[in-house]
Parts: structure tokens; C-alpha cells; sequence
């Protein structure tokens, strides 16, 4: 005659636990692959967002725009342009009709990328990606900024000049072969 147990082996217990763990990971893996660049698109999409903000500024308001990086990368501001540029306060949190914008990057950095021939302006901490004219062109030419986040794959972002609008690039086109990171 066989007694029935009342419990579980050690054994088992492992075995169960094992198998929670597996499944654990591989639906830890699966998420993060899933949210892998989100911080990075939002960047670059940001970068974009306050170019065209600052372009819209400048021609609605009749006076120049710059926006600049901050030298870490960790920050965009959007600010009229001219001496007191870095000293404005900016509106926490930004409201529909600022002036002054500043915002902080989430575990995403962004540099501008030289070609060579472009020189990049930083005045302080503020590293200038584009001003923008109030007839909606950017007196830089052509401007590559890099948004990166941890091991991924970098996005570019191209300013251009004549039209004062930004662009997602895949690659960078020939700017990133002859220059690098100031």
C-alpha cells in the first residue's frame, strides 16, 4: 500500500523555479528589445520639434532664434537669439507661447557632427545647431546633429539652411567620414 504525499519534493521546487525564471527572462528580453531606441526616436523627434518651434518663433515674432545643445548633450533650449541667450529663464514646464524652452533628454544625448568645412558655434555651455531667421531660413548651411543612446545605432538629424526645416536621415552623407564630435 502507497501512502500519498503531502507535498513537493526539493526537486521539483527547483525544477518549477527554474522554469519561472526562464520564462522571466525571455519575457524580460522581449520587452526591452521592444522599448530598445523609443528614448532615442523621441530625441531625434524633439530635435525636429524644436527646430520647427524656433522657426515658427522667429517668423511669427520678427526676430532671429537660435536653438543649442547643451555641451554634455543632455539638453535642447530654444531662445531668441543674441548675447543674453543663455541667461533667459525658461518657462518649467514650457507653455504654449514661451519665449524661452528648455528641455532635458531622457538617457538619450545629442552632438552636432562637423563636415570639415562647418565650424560649430559654443558660447558657454550652449553648443548652436541652428538660428533661424525671421524670413524662415537658417543661417547655418547645413547642420548633422547625432542622437545616440547607449549601444544603438545612431539617428541623424539634418538641418537645412535655405528651407530653416529638419530632416531624419538614415546615414549621415558624407558629413560623418571627414569630421566627428567637437
Amino acid at each position: 500500500m502507497v501512502i500519498p504525499r503531502k507535498g513537493y519534493t526539493l526537486l521539483e521546487l527547483l525544477v518549477v523555479l527554474a522554469v519561472i525564471l526562464i520564462l522571466g527572462m525571455a519575457v524580460t528580453l522581449t520587452l526591452e528589445g521592444n522599448y530598445a531606441n523609443t528614448r532615442q526616436k523621441a530625441a531625434a523627434d524633439l530635435v525636429r520639434a524644436r527646430i520647427a518651434d524656433a522657426r515658427a518663433k522667429a517668423m511669427e515674432r520678427g526676430q532671429w532664434y537660435r536653438v543649442a545643445v547643451s555641451s554634455d548633450g543632455s539638453r535642447l533650449r530654444v531662445a531668441p537669439d543674441g548675447t543674453e541667450f543663455a541667461a533667459l529663464p525658461a518657462d518649467d514646464p514650457p507653455a504654449f507661447n514661451a519665449s524661452v524652452t528648455e528641455d532635458r533628454l531622457d538617457k538619450a544625448t545629442v552632438h552636432v557632427l562637423t563636415d570639415g568645412d562647418s565650424e560649430v558655434v559654443q558660447e558657454g555651455d550652449w553648443i548652436t545647431i541652428a538660428t533661424l531667421k525671421p524670413d524662415g531660413t537658417c543661417k547655418e548651411d547645413q547642420v548633422l546633429v547625432e542622437v545616440r543612446e547607449g549601444n544603438q545605432s545612431p539617428i541623424y538629424v539634418r538641418i537645412r539652411g535655405i528651407t530653416g526645416t529638419a530632416a531624419v536621415v538614415r546615414t549621415p552623407p558624407g558629413a560623418a567620414a571627414g569630421g566627428g564630435r567637437p
